[in-house]
């Protein structure tokens, strides 16, 4: 009896530690009650969410509409469906080289696909591919709205003509108009100078964002000098002096692109020969492969080699004058003996064949087959407008120079600090 007064005591004390011990690991617990033990839960990686992207690309040399896009990383089925779909408005295979698009990409952990894409074409329409959320690509043509505005343009020559006019905001396509007209009246070397003034007015045609998309032909140019004033007004499809004189009939002063005078008419060491002789003509440095143009309108009496000229042109203006370029590295296609040629035409490229130091054009003008200083033939007889033609041509300056003025007057507040300033007008009619 006294062996159960100390047994049952300390049982009780076991059996209440191996409860307190249980509910402390319950595991224990877990396993005396058959019940599946609980493991701890791994995080899972998290997917990386799609990144959009907006890229502005141009089709490149020998690409086509589905190559450009796979060289952004498109995948290509997505390419080839939009390239489908995109025919049902527009003919891909019209899209030429340098051709715009702007895109929106979507890159995602497999692949990049296409959700959006938009060009213009031409200044008359706008082209939207779209894909939804089925993935299938929708093609619309939208046609873009555009107004004519009339837009005058004043600017300060500092450094090349070029250059100042492009810094003038002067659209590459007026600045070649302008260098075009200006070349049979302005020796671009030696007639200007820093701080001549250049004036400008021409219609352009505005999208419906207020951007330029397309510049028109010239109505008026000035350019104020430091020696004299030139102004050309366009009348019937040409530009005319003031006075009526056609500005076509003069030579061109200056027939190559980006040239310089290396040397003019006179005496002169020769570079390669090393004695004093007659220089007579004018060389132009340019780059080779340059363009030059046909002085004046006339017929091509000779395109070969000549001795010490090397590829050499000769044309006939009239019955008096001539003139010759020499050194060319090819002649332009078609410009052969009895080839009638235009003035501006391309008639070859700048070259140093024949006795030649470097890249330049020799030209020569010739009166009663005697060359002349090119600086000192004026003009091949200019034909001037008469009577009525001359009364109209009066309206056109008067209203051409009151136009701009105005357009110019509007801007004053605005010029500030810049003396160059392109001043959109209400839309108006250029006609």
């Amino acid at each position: 009896m006294r062996l159960n007064v100390y047994i049952l005591p300390a049982l009780a004390a076991f059996l209440l530690s191996l409860n307190n011990l249980m509910v402390q690991l319950p595991w224990i617990g877990g396993v005396l009650e058959q019940h599946p033990m609980h493991t701890a839960q791994l995080p899972q990686p998290q997917e990386t969410a799609p990144i959009q992207e907006e890229r502005v690309v141009k089709l490149a040399s020998g690409q086509n509409f589905t190559a450009m896009l796979t060289a952004q990383g498109v995948d290509a089925d997505n390419a080839a469906d939009a390239a489908e779909a995109l025919a049902d408005v527009y003919n891909v295979r019209k899209i030429k080289t340098g051709q715009e698009f702007r895109l929106s990409l979507e890159h995602g952990t497999d692949a990049t696909r296409l959700l959006k894409l938009t060009f213009s074409p031409d200044v008359t329409q706008r082209i939207e591919l779209t894909q939804d959320a089925e993935e299938n690509f929708t093609a619309d043509r939208i046609a873009r709205q555009t107004e004519q505005r009339i837009v005058a343009i004043q600017g300060t020559v500092n450094g090349s003509f070029a250059a100042s006019a492009r810094n003038a905001g002067v659209p590459r396509a007026v600045a070649n108009q302008i260098s075009k007209w200006l070349a049979y009246d302005v020796d671009f070397q030696r007639d200007l100078h820093p701080g001549s003034q250049f004036s400008v007015l021409f219609p352009a045609e505005y999208d419906d964002q207020g951007g330029m998309v397309r510049a028109g032909d010239i109505q008026f140019i000035q350019l104020d000098g430091a020696k004299n004033k030139i102004s050309l007004y366009r009348y019937n499809g040409h530009m005319y002096h003031a006075d009526g004189r056609d500005v076509r009939r003069a030579l061109l002063k200056t027939p190559v692109d980006g040239a310089r005078i290396t040397s003019g008419f006179g005496m002169r060491i020769h570079p390669i020969l090393g004695y004093s002789m007659m220089h007579k003509g004018i060389d132009f440095g340019a780059a080779y492969g340059s363009p030059i143009f046909a002085a004046g309108d006339g017929i091509v009496q000779r395109a070969s080699w000549f001795a010490g000229y090397g590829n050499y042109v000769e044309i006939k203006h009239n019955a008096v004058y001539s003139t010759a370029y020499a050194h060319m590295s090819r002649y332009a296609r078609g410009i052969h003996p009895g080839t009638r040629v235009t003035q501006g035409q391309v008639i070859g490229y700048v070259g140093a064949t024949g006795r030649a130091t470097g890249p330049h054009l020799h030209f020569e003008v010739h009166q009663n087959g005697v060359q002349v200083n090119p600086t000192k033939v004026a003009s091949l007889g200019n034909d001037k407008l008469e009577g009525n033609e001359l009364h109209q041509l009066a309206a056109v300056v008067h209203e051409d120079e009151t136009h701009f003025a105005q357009l110019i007057a509007k801007a004053q507040p605005r010029l500030a600090q810049n003396t160059v300033q392109a001043i959109p007008a209400a839309a108006t009619s250029t006609q």
